[in-house]
Protein backbone atom coordinates (compact mmCIF):
# COMPACT_ATOMS: atom_id res chain seq x y z
CA UNK A 1 0.00 0.00 0.00
CA UNK A 2 0.97 3.58 -0.41
CA UNK A 3 1.48 5.69 1.60
CA UNK A 4 -1.32 8.35 3.44
CA UNK A 5 0.50 11.34 0.79
CA UNK A 6 -0.44 9.43 -1.77
CA UNK A 7 -4.04 8.91 -1.17
CA UNK A 8 -4.49 12.22 0.00
CA UNK A 9 -3.24 13.41 -3.98
CA UNK A 10 -5.54 11.16 -5.32
CA UNK A 11 -8.73 12.09 -3.61
CA UNK A 12 -7.46 15.93 -4.85
CA UNK A 13 -6.95 14.30 -8.54
CA UNK A 14 -10.38 13.55 -8.75
CA UNK A 15 -11.69 16.52 -7.47
CA UNK A 16 -10.00 17.50 -10.21
CA UNK A 17 -11.18 15.48 -12.57
CA UNK A 18 -14.77 15.12 -11.22
CA UNK A 19 -16.08 18.30 -13.43
CA UNK A 20 -14.77 16.44 -16.72
CA UNK A 21 -15.99 12.80 -15.90
CA UNK A 22 -19.50 14.67 -15.08
CA UNK A 23 -19.48 16.03 -18.30
CA UNK A 24 -18.20 13.38 -20.23
CA UNK A 25 -21.25 11.75 -19.03
CA UNK A 26 -23.60 14.15 -20.83
CA UNK A 27 -21.86 14.39 -24.03
CA UNK A 28 -22.05 10.64 -24.42
CA UNK A 29 -25.45 10.56 -23.95
CA UNK A 30 -28.13 10.25 -27.10
CA UNK A 31 -29.66 13.43 -28.14
CA UNK A 32 -26.59 15.58 -26.93
CA UNK A 33 -26.50 18.66 -28.65
CA UNK A 34 -24.29 21.31 -29.98
CA UNK A 35 -25.96 23.15 -27.61
CA UNK A 36 -25.28 20.73 -24.77
CA UNK A 37 -21.53 20.73 -25.63
CA UNK A 38 -21.36 24.69 -25.99
CA UNK A 39 -23.00 24.46 -22.66
CA UNK A 40 -20.09 21.88 -21.35
CA UNK A 41 -17.12 23.56 -22.34
CA UNK A 42 -18.41 27.03 -21.35
CA UNK A 43 -19.16 25.62 -17.71
CA UNK A 44 -15.73 24.00 -17.65
CA UNK A 45 -14.33 27.08 -18.41
CA UNK A 46 -15.47 28.79 -15.71
CA UNK A 47 -14.94 25.92 -12.94
CA UNK A 48 -13.41 27.63 -9.78
CA UNK A 49 -11.60 24.59 -9.48
CA UNK A 50 -9.59 25.23 -13.18
CA UNK A 51 -9.56 29.17 -13.24
CA UNK A 52 -8.97 29.90 -9.71
CA UNK A 53 -7.07 26.69 -8.20
CA UNK A 54 -6.85 26.50 -4.36
CA UNK A 55 -5.19 23.45 -4.85
CA UNK A 56 -2.76 21.66 -7.47
CA UNK A 57 -1.73 24.90 -9.15
CA UNK A 58 0.09 23.61 -11.79
CA UNK A 59 -2.39 20.49 -12.61
CA UNK A 60 -5.33 22.98 -12.45
CA UNK A 61 -4.09 25.22 -14.60
CA UNK A 62 -2.34 22.42 -16.99
CA UNK A 63 -6.00 20.83 -17.19
CA UNK A 64 -7.34 24.37 -17.55
CA UNK A 65 -5.41 24.42 -20.65
CA UNK A 66 -5.95 21.29 -22.45
CA UNK A 67 -10.13 22.46 -21.91
CA UNK A 68 -9.19 25.34 -23.98
CA UNK A 69 -6.80 23.80 -26.37
CA UNK A 70 -10.38 21.35 -26.92
CA UNK A 71 -12.48 24.30 -26.73
CA UNK A 72 -10.59 25.91 -29.22
CA UNK A 73 -10.84 23.31 -31.56
CA UNK A 74 -14.31 22.31 -31.73
CA UNK A 75 -15.69 25.56 -31.12
CA UNK A 76 -18.20 26.31 -34.35
CA UNK A 77 -20.06 29.33 -35.09
CA UNK A 78 -23.23 26.75 -35.47
CA UNK A 79 -22.37 25.89 -31.61
CA UNK A 80 -23.16 29.45 -30.51
CA UNK A 81 -26.49 29.69 -32.46
CA UNK A 82 -27.57 25.72 -31.18
CA UNK A 83 -26.98 27.27 -27.79
CA UNK A 84 -28.41 30.99 -28.55
CA UNK A 85 -31.71 29.03 -29.52
CA UNK A 86 -32.02 26.27 -26.82
CA UNK A 87 -34.89 27.12 -24.63
CA UNK A 88 -33.14 25.99 -21.66
CA UNK A 89 -29.89 27.47 -22.09
CA UNK A 90 -28.86 30.82 -20.10
CA UNK A 91 -28.17 33.35 -22.89
CA UNK A 92 -25.55 34.84 -19.99
CA UNK A 93 -23.52 31.80 -20.06
CA UNK A 94 -21.72 32.29 -23.58
CA UNK A 95 -18.35 32.68 -23.80
CA UNK A 96 -16.26 35.47 -25.03
CA UNK A 97 -18.21 37.35 -27.41
CA UNK A 98 -20.29 34.76 -28.88
CA UNK A 99 -23.42 36.21 -27.22
CA UNK A 100 -22.76 39.40 -29.72
CA UNK A 101 -22.03 37.24 -32.67
CA UNK A 102 -24.41 34.41 -32.09
CA UNK A 103 -27.17 36.69 -33.80
CA UNK A 104 -25.44 37.78 -36.95
CA UNK A 105 -24.43 34.34 -37.36
CA UNK A 106 -28.39 33.65 -37.57
CA UNK A 107 -28.14 36.26 -40.84
CA UNK A 108 -24.73 33.93 -42.14
CA UNK A 109 -26.49 31.02 -41.73
CA UNK A 110 -29.60 32.19 -43.46
CA UNK A 111 -27.85 33.34 -46.47
CA UNK A 112 -26.27 30.53 -46.82
CA UNK A 113 -29.93 28.43 -47.10
CA UNK A 114 -30.28 31.29 -49.76
CA UNK A 115 -32.87 33.31 -47.49
CA UNK A 116 -33.42 36.78 -49.49
CA UNK A 117 -32.03 39.89 -47.78
CA UNK A 118 -35.29 41.01 -45.93
CA UNK A 119 -35.27 37.01 -44.40
CA UNK A 120 -32.05 37.39 -43.16
CA UNK A 121 -33.12 40.27 -41.33
CA UNK A 122 -35.91 38.63 -39.93
CA UNK A 123 -34.33 35.71 -38.85
CA UNK A 124 -31.64 38.42 -37.49
CA UNK A 125 -34.55 40.05 -35.30
CA UNK A 126 -36.33 37.08 -33.94
CA UNK A 127 -33.12 35.60 -32.20
CA UNK A 128 -32.87 38.77 -30.69
CA UNK A 129 -36.35 38.75 -29.60
CA UNK A 130 -36.14 35.16 -28.11
CA UNK A 131 -32.62 35.85 -26.30
CA UNK A 132 -34.78 38.91 -24.84
CA UNK A 133 -37.37 36.18 -23.99
CA UNK A 134 -35.26 34.16 -21.96
CA UNK A 135 -34.04 37.19 -20.35
CA UNK A 136 -37.17 38.35 -19.07
CA UNK A 137 -38.17 34.88 -17.96
CA UNK A 138 -34.53 34.59 -16.33
CA UNK A 139 -35.36 38.19 -14.41
CA UNK A 140 -38.60 36.56 -13.58
CA UNK A 141 -37.72 33.26 -11.73
CA UNK A 142 -39.04 31.23 -14.47
CA UNK A 143 -37.80 28.87 -17.26
CA UNK A 144 -38.46 28.75 -20.74
CA UNK A 145 -41.80 26.46 -20.58
CA UNK A 146 -40.56 24.01 -23.20
CA UNK A 147 -42.59 21.23 -22.39
CA UNK A 148 -45.71 23.28 -22.63
CA UNK A 149 -44.74 25.06 -26.26
CA UNK A 150 -43.98 23.43 -29.91
CA UNK A 151 -40.89 25.33 -31.44
CA UNK A 152 -42.31 27.03 -33.87
CA UNK A 153 -43.62 29.27 -31.07
CA UNK A 154 -40.59 30.05 -29.66
CA UNK A 155 -38.53 30.28 -32.63
CA UNK A 156 -41.56 31.13 -35.61
CA UNK A 157 -39.14 31.87 -38.61
CA UNK A 158 -36.13 30.66 -37.01
CA UNK A 159 -37.62 27.03 -37.53
CA UNK A 160 -35.95 25.97 -40.62
CA UNK A 161 -32.47 27.44 -39.39
CA UNK A 162 -32.99 25.82 -36.09
CA UNK A 163 -33.82 22.37 -37.25
CA UNK A 164 -30.76 22.44 -39.46
CA UNK A 165 -28.34 23.36 -36.80
CA UNK A 166 -29.68 20.61 -34.31
CA UNK A 167 -29.22 17.92 -36.97
CA UNK A 168 -25.49 18.99 -36.74
CA UNK A 169 -24.06 16.06 -35.84
CA UNK A 170 -22.77 16.27 -31.93
CA UNK A 171 -18.68 16.65 -32.04
CA UNK A 172 -17.76 13.44 -30.65
CA UNK A 173 -13.98 14.55 -30.01
CA UNK A 174 -14.91 16.73 -28.00
CA UNK A 175 -12.82 14.87 -25.15
CA UNK A 176 -11.16 12.13 -27.58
Amino acid sequence: MQGEGFWKNGKLIMKLLAPIIKKIGLLEANGCSAGMVYWSFADLLKKPVYCQPSFMVDIAASIMELIEDRWNFIHTDAMAVAFLLDPTKDPDDFVDDDKATASEHIREIGARLGYSRDKQVLAYKEASRFVSLKLDRKQQGRQMEGHNMAPLNWWGFLFDIERRVFTIQTPEFAFD
